[in-house]
């Protein structure tokens, strides 16, 4: 019988300017080698729809975390008193968030059945943040979900005090996927097409995939917002995404240049001749060892195309796109493989609708 349980609890971690920061983890009960996820919760808080995503991802098989970046400004508070705490105070700023995920980050990567693997994943505010931990930390993954503000300035009055990340996109060191409503104000619907448009130009690895009929926080599963069928579509792009970026080792270093000396001289270095072959046997030779260097991208050509066109395309279906740069030109080395996903002709999906990749 398959042994399938999940551990689930609080815990403290270290954060930006090493302040003890409250965290809720959930972890297979397992033994296994495997990816972690950095869940970044909503504007509305940590609360218990954050921490049934934190387990979910534990049921996946991923050792999870969910900082609370509300702990300074209302510890031990309910969620909603701590959101309207930082909402009065314009959120959390972005240099302290940015420590806060890197201490999640190092958290799952101290745990003995880290292959050394991160990922993270962030909804409304959050989504924006996942955007932000995938230019300033060492992730293998990051998960956009309807953040706000990637491009584009907040409106006048609007509790949220950031700046947009357009200028940074250049600097993006994971792939990205972005699940986007396209009945959303915050992102609209141009500023996703915006983002794409970076980070083609930047020739980044990207996969987005946008939903008719939902708006903001269609994976809300406690508000009228919720919408059932792009929230499993969702779901499912997410696994997806995850299995292929963090089931891998971490990247291993790169061969060096140029054949190591060794430390002892060859006799012939020594005065006396090597020794021969046993007499009545084959002359034997080593095999020669050929150590190639990694290959360092010199340029990027995006090949993806724009938002497949509305004609002859169902109501409610999503509209995918999808662009993973050629191996050459990805700056990992190692094992894992960044080689484009094989393109198919327009198919239904799992929920029987149509669904486009485009080229």
């Amino acid at each position: 019988m398959r042994h399938d349980a999940v551990l689930a609890e609080t815990t403290g971690i270290r954060g930006a300017d090493d302040d003890l920061v409250e965290a809720y983890t959930a972890r297979p009960m397992d033994s296994a080698a495997r990816g972690g996820m950095v869940v970044i919760h909503h504007m509305p808080g940590f609360d218990r729809a954050t921490k049934e995503i934190v387990r979910r991802f534990a049921a996946m098989g991923y050792d999870a975390i969910c900082p609370n970046l509300y702990t300074r400004e209302a510890p031990d508070a309910e969620p909603d008193d701590a959101a309207a705490t930082a909402r009065a105070q314009g959120g959390v700023p972005d240099a302290r968030f940015v420590g806060d995920a890197a201490g999640a980050a190092r958290w799952l990567r101290s745990l003995p059945t880290s292959n050394g693997s991160v990922g993270a994943i962030g909804f409304c505010s959050g989504g924006r943040q996942a955007v932000l931990a995938g230019l300033e930390l060492d992730l293998q993954a990051a998960v956009d979900c309807y953040g706000a503000f990637v491009v584009g300035t907040p409106p006048a009055g609007f509790p949220l005090r950031v700046g947009p990340l357009a200028d940074r996109i250049g600097e993006l060191r994971a792939p990205l996927l972005g699940l986007f409503g396209n009945e959303d104000s915050h992102p609209s619907h141009g500023q996703v097409d915006e983002l794409e448009k970076l980070l083609r130009e930047h020739g980044k690895s990207y996969e987005f995939h946008r939903y008719d009929d939902a708006g903001h926080a269609f994976f809300a599963v406690d508000r009228p917002s919720y919408r059932v069928a792009a929230a499993n579509d969702g779901w499912t792009r997410i696994a997806d995404f995850l299995a292929r970026h963090l089931s891998a080792e971490r990247p291993t270093p790169c061969a060096p240049t140029a054949p190591r000396r060794s430390r002892s001289r060859s006799p012939a270095a020594r005065g006396r001749a090597p020794p021969g072959p046993p007499a009545g046997s084959p002359s034997r030779q080593r095999p020669s060892t050929t150590i190639t260097p990694c290959t360092r991208p010199t340029s990027t050509q995006s090949t993806s195309t724009s938002s497949p066109p509305t004609a002859g395309r169902p109501p409610g279906s999503p509209w995918n796109s999808v662009f993973t740069p050629p191996a050459s030109s990805s700056p990992r080395c190692g094992p894992r493989s960044n080689a484009p996903p094989t393109t198919k002709e327009p198919r239904r999906n799992s929920l029987g609708r149509w669904r486009r990749v485009a080229r």
